[in-house]
């Protein structure tokens, strides 16, 4: 993990005249209360990457005081690099985990909320909460379906935490991207994924076992 000379990675970006330009930072684990500071002065957003820090052990950002601060917080997979399932709802229910177990947090962060941080919460990130993170006319048609009959599901008694607690990309029957059906009934409408898995296995180099 890289280090910047005598000052935080934010204060770092700070000096070189980065966070002027209200950049979108990753991660944010080793923050210090003057680096969240300075964050909400330059008006910059987060990618909160839950599971990938967790995988290599880099700790856990404080998504609490993220969004005490008032910081634009979006939910972040860190792509397959260092993820091995980029499932958006096995994220959230981590990130609500992870913010709920992290020593010292005062704030207690609700299902709700974490459904927030993955829709609006990410396009506000991005810049794009005007088009798309939520439903709402004259904006994009990004939607997704989760089915929520699936016995692992059962009770329902409160759709947000039955969303975060109880469902994964198991329970995804439809998605859909500016109008068009890209996902419905496990069919995938523009992938060939016979193909996709002929080409991942061609391309990936293959790993000795230990015996």
């Amino acid at each position: 993990m890289w280090k910047s000379p005598f000052s935080t990675s934010v204060e770092y970006l700070d000096r070189l005249g980065v966070l002027a330009a209200r950049p979108l930072l990753a991660h944010c684990v080793t923050v210090s209360e003057s680096d969240i500071e300075m964050i909400v002065r330059s008006d910059s957003a987060i990618a909160h990457c839950p599971r990938s820090n967790a995988k290599f052990g880099h700790g856990s950002a404080p998504l609490s005081k993220f969004l005490h601060a008032g910081i634009s917080v979006g939910l972040g997979s860190d792509s397959v690099a260092s993820n091995n399932v980029c499932d958006p709802l096995a994220e959230a229910s981590f990130a609500a985990l992870a913010a709920r177990n992290r020593p010292g947090d005062e704030k207690f962060i609700s299902a709700r909320e974490i459904l927030a941080v993955s829709t609006i919460g990410g396009a506000r990130a991005l810049g794009l909460d005007g088009q798309i993170g939520s439903l709402e006319a004259g904006k994009q048609a990004d939607i997704t379906v989760i089915d929520l009959s699936h016995i692992a599901q059962q009770p329902v008694h409160d759709i947000h935490t039955a969303l975060i607690f109880a469902s994964n990309a198991r329970d995804v029957s439809m998605t859909m991207v500016a109008g068009e059906v890209i996902y419905s009934n496990d069919a995938l409408t523009r992938v060939d994924l016979p193909r996709l898995s002929q080409l991942i296995n061609e391309l990936t180099p293959a790993v000795p076992v230990a015996k």
